[in-house]
């Protein structure tokens, strides 16, 4: 993930954007984009100027530790990929919240269906290693789940309807294997006291 800055997303990172403007007199929530409006951008080079001002003011938000409004800024910067169908760029995010699949503990190999490709259970523990499960205190399954997956099913985009059937069919898939491990731990337990 992140070949758009070299390997980080400073979205979630917390990193600056390149060509992201730091006035602090622009509106990040501005539909058009501040730093659009600010440079008289139209088309892909206004929508561009509005990710980046977003992740800059995300990342100053993160800075300042400032959750409230870190989130409410996310809640924007995936309104405007969506709103921009940035689909690569929605499927990387979604990825890094989403984490590693945690099933098929056997060595066999599972469908990861966010990247269309199989994966075998030693990368996806891999990582995990990696893989931290919160970010500014917020749990990213959680933002995964309650701002990127709800504002991807309202589109009419095919392609963003398909990411976010992609997408909640994984969490189903994470959380029917988290289930089947507490079920799994809880009968080891019963059993050791017996």
């Amino acid at each position: 993930g992140g070949a758009r800055y070299g390997g980080v997303t400073p979205h979630l990172t917390g990193g600056t954007a390149v060509g992201s403007t730091t006035s602090s007199s622009l509106n990040p929530y501005d539909i058009r984009g501040p730093a659009a409006a600010a440079l008289g951008l139209r088309g892909a080079a206004a929508a561009r100027a509005a990710q980046a001002a977003l992740e800059s003011s995300m990342a100053a938000a993160a800075a300042l530790g400032s959750r409230g409004e870190w989130r409410r800024l996310f809640e924007a910067y995936v309104c405007r990929l969506a709103q921009d169908c940035e689909v690569g760029y929605l499927r990387e995010l979604a990825l890094e919240l989403r984490g590693p699949l945690r099933w098929n503990w056997g060595g066999e190999k599972a469908k990861n269906s966010l990247t269309n490709r199989r994966i075998s259970n030693k990368t996806d523990q891999g990582r995990a290693s990696d893989w931290t499960s919160e970010i500014m205190n917020f749990p990213k399954r959680e933002l995964l789940r309650e701002i990127v997956l709800r504002e991807l099913v309202g589109h009419r985009g095919l392609a963003i309807k398909a990411l976010a059937q992609e997408i909640a069919e994984d969490l189903r898939d994470i959380e029917t294997q988290e289930k089947r491990q507490r079920e799994k731990g809880g009968r080891k337990k019963a059993g050791g006291k017996i």
